[in-house]
């Protein structure tokens, strides 16, 4: 016992502070049963909740970076604020979903190789987008931060996404960035105290 004397307490339930919607209300269409391999589909990327801070900075990154090689596009629930993304971004591809439209989600899902979720809260929001990439076999990507959402979202939809060849991978770059950033920081001191890394 690290304080002797000191009774050890349960840790509160902070989930029930948000009440986790069904991912998907129903089961998928059959037509989305049996899914188009991913090489057929229009999109390489889809980055939902493209017009929030980290979403518009990633959608930034990918203009920047591959600009028309990639075949990508911005997704969220502001038809106007995602066209004023697409002008000042080049142009991809614009799709209206909202996790609370399964339809709309499905929708996303069969057009995209990879979906990179980036709408939280995501133990609010972010379930019906993991079964509907789990249910499309589109691979899902995402920026969270909350261990019970991946928690639910692994009990949930990991048998489904094995079935149908999607990869589900949360908490990318979360834990990694602030070590990265002090790496770079550490040898770029050091490339300009000492000249060399």
């Amino acid at each position: 016992q690290l304080f002797p004397g000191s009774a050890r307490r349960p840790l509160p339930d902070t989930t029930s502070r948000f009440s986790a919607p069904p991912a998907l209300s129903s089961p998928p269409p059959p037509a989305f049963a049996a899914m188009d391999p991913k090489e057929s589909r229009d999109l390489d990327v889809v980055v939902f909740g493209a017009t929030g801070f980290t979403g518009t900075l990633i959608s930034e990154y990918l203009a920047a970076r591959y600009g028309s090689s990639l075949r990508w596009g911005v997704a969220g629930r502001s038809p106007d604020r995602l066209r004023k993304l697409a002008d000042r971004l080049g142009r991809p591809a614009v799709l209206v979903a909202s996790s609370g439209d399964d339809a709309s989600l499905l929708r996303l899902a069969r057009r995209a190789r990879v979906v990179v979720a980036a709408a939280g809260p995501f133990l609010r929001h972010g379930l019906p987008v993991v079964a509907a990439c789990a249910a499309c076999g589109t691979d899902y990507v995402d920026i969270t931060g909350e261990t019970p959402f991946v928690r639910t979202s692994m009990d949930r939809y990991s048998a489904l996404a094995r079935k149908n060849g999607a990869y589900v991978v949360h908490m990318c770059g979360f834990d990694a960035i602030p070590s990265d950033l002090g790496t770079l920081r550490t040898a770029r001191r050091c490339a300009a105290t000492l000249g060399e890394p």
